[in-house]
């Protein structure tokens, strides 16, 4: 009998690329919804965005870092703008990884802002699903492992939890938003 591969199991918040991460299908994410969240944040940074999405929502690298950047400049009462953005990018060392300054620039090539709770929910929502998936491949993992059976259970049952927890508060913050904004 031969022995499975080792598979060194990460949660979603992890982005370290060399640890293992399942395949994503292109159904797990929305780079059209990520550009659009960052651009009507540059366009109307008081979007009623706060709570239904993390940087860690987005699957994008470089859309995370500037989403980072926006968040950032938006505590220090900054307009997050192309300029201002691309210059905070800059100080930190970041945008290269973010794009440069012509993908920032490109980000508010959007019609308007109106639409950026529905993207932050496509995002917040395809995130959910990477986790979901992250969470299958840990149970695979874990089926196949040298654990005991009651261990595994458990571990797998911890991590169903908190897979409910974090989708019971998305949705959660989500309805605030909802009933505060009538």
């Amino acid at each position: 009998m031969t022995a499975r591969p080792q598979i060194l199991i990460t949660d979603r918040r992890s982005r370290d690329r060399r640890e293992y991460e399942p395949t994503i299908p292109p159904s797990m994410y929305s780079c059209e919804s990520e550009q659009w969240v960052l651009g009507a944040l540059m366009i109307e940074p008081s979007a009623p965005i706060d709570g239904i999405i993390t940087a860690d929502d987005f699957y994008s690298d470089a859309n995370r870092r500037i989403f980072r950047h926006i968040q950032k400049l938006i505590i220090a009462g900054t307009h997050p703008d192309p300029v201002t953005l691309c210059d905070s990018l800059t100080r930190s060392n970041e945008i290269e990884q973010a794009g440069g300054f012509d993908y920032v620039a490109d980000l508010t090539n959007i019609p308007s802002a109106a639409n950026v709770v529905a993207h932050a929910r496509i995002v917040r929502e395809r995130a959910m699903m990477r986790e979901l998936l992250a969470y299958g491949e840990r149970v695979v993992a874990l089926a196949g492992g040298s654990l005991p059976v009651a261990e595994a259970l458990k571990a797998t049952q911890e991590g169903w939890n908190a897979v409910k927890a974090s989708y019971t508060s998305q949705l959660k913050s989500s309805s605030s938003k909802i009933v505060g904004s009538n």
